[in-house]
């Protein structure tokens, strides 16, 4: 395109240079207005806050449509406001579109990503004269309004991708607790034919061979190599599957150095520390892994499936058990022996494969949906910068 401020993707039929302007003079910011709690009045207008509607109330400040974004707390995240809104003290709204389209708008400032102008080291707080001073361009309305077409039929995809994502989780967690036996029962409410059997309860230490976890290696993050033995931390234990991605390696001698920690296939993983703690997984992969401190390998004995106990962990009884046991009180971790003495019931292995080779296929559903939204978002964040200048 030369020297021409033009973006790289350009819409059929446009050919003149976007101007260049101070965001001041394009859509300015504002800051919202207070509204106690105590003041609220129940009614029809949304109230903008910093993270979206936070409420409802009989009274609006602004017409529609509107841009607003956080100022306070959580701050980039932009909402597209179609009625008469009150915007909160706690985020930022434009005041004036300057004849401008206010869709395009929305998607301009989405391009400038805000967050990058957040200041303050405890809450995190935008000043709109930082981003006032700030230089973007705009091309003529027709091309606007163009492109905000574009820009919110990807969002309506990504939207519908979102829902089927959010609709998958929710059956999981419904049938989890249907198909599981409530509080007090032996029997689930939901179960495959030709099971008629009470459930049975056992601790994970009657029906694991093994519970236990690693170490950091001599020499920490400079023990590190680029190709080797795969060594899990927590931030490679998610919700049901094991993030290698961001996997580091360990020597073949430092693997031997540390054997009591290795991780094999259908070993179920928990993170055990810090913030992730209580995530848990099913270690999948033929190759051979080992562990960190903060990472507890839990190895089913014969006669019990990996699938169903990872299930058990995840699930709100597991879940509870686990917030109940941490030492000390706060999320400052599990020790081997509380994860010894979690009780859940068990039917026979066959039952436990069908619940856990269903559950399993959820899981799947659930990483295609996940992965398709996210491959959604990267193109849309991709074309903002194509067709933005």
């Amino acid at each position: 395109m030369g020297n021409k401020n033009t973006p790289k993707i350009r819409l059929a039929g446009f050919t003149d240079a976007w101007e260049q302007r101070k965001v001041i003079d394009i859509a300015p910011l504002q800051r919202g207005f207070d509204l106690p709690v105590s003041e609220m009045e129940a009614g029809s207008y949304p109230v903008i806050m910093s993270n979206g509607i936070g409420a409802y109330h009989s009274k609006y400040k602004a017409k529609a449509p509107g841009v607003v974004t956080g100022r306070s707390g959580t701050i980039g995240n932009l909402t597209f406001v179609e009625v008469d809104y009150w915007p909160h003290n706690t985020a930022l709204w434009v005041t004036d579109f300057k004849r401008n389209d206010a869709k395009f708008i929305y998607y301009l400032y989405q391009k400038l990503d805000l967050k990058r102008y957040g200041t303050g080291s405890g809450v995190p707080t935008l000043n709109r004269n930082d981003v006032h001073l700030t230089k973007a361009s705009i091309p003529s309305v027709a091309e606007q309004k163009q492109i905000s077409r574009i820009f919110d039929s990807l969002d309506h995809i990504i939207s519908l991708h979102q829902r089927k994502l959010n609709n998958a989780k929710k059956l999981k967690t419904g049938l989890l607790q249907k198909m599981f036996p409530k509080n007090g029962d032996n029997f689930p409410e939901i179960r495959f034919p030709g099971f008629t059997d009470a459930w049975e309860k056992r601790t994970l230490a009657d029906i694991t061979l093994k519970i236990g976890s690693g170490k950091t290696p001599k020499g920490g993050d400079s023990s590190y190599v680029l190709e080797g033995i795969p060594f899990l931390r927590s931030q490679n234990v998610y919700e049901d599957f094991v993030d290698l991605k961001d996997v580091a390696y360990i020597t073949p001698q430092t693997d031997e150095e540390m054997k009591n920690s290795r991780v094999v296939k259908n070993d179920v993983l928990l993170n055990i520390t810090g913030a992730s703690i209580g995530r848990s997984a099913v270690y999948r992969y033929s190759v051979c892994a080992n562990v960190n401190q903060h990472v507890c390998i839990v190895r089913p004995a014969e006669g019990y499936n990996s699938d169903f106990v990872q299930l058990n962990l995840t699930s709100p009884k597991g879940q509870g058990q686990i917030n109940n046991n941490q030492a000390g009180g706060g999320r400052e971790g599990l020790n081997f022996q509380q994860i010894g003495k979690m009780s859940f019931l068990f039917p026979s292995i066959e039952e436990q494969d069908q619940i856990g080779s269903f559950f399993r296929s959820l899981d799947q559903l659930t990483t295609l949906h996940q992965r398709e939204l996210d491959a959604l978002k990267e193109t849309k964040k991709a074309f903002l910068q194509k067709m933005f200048v």
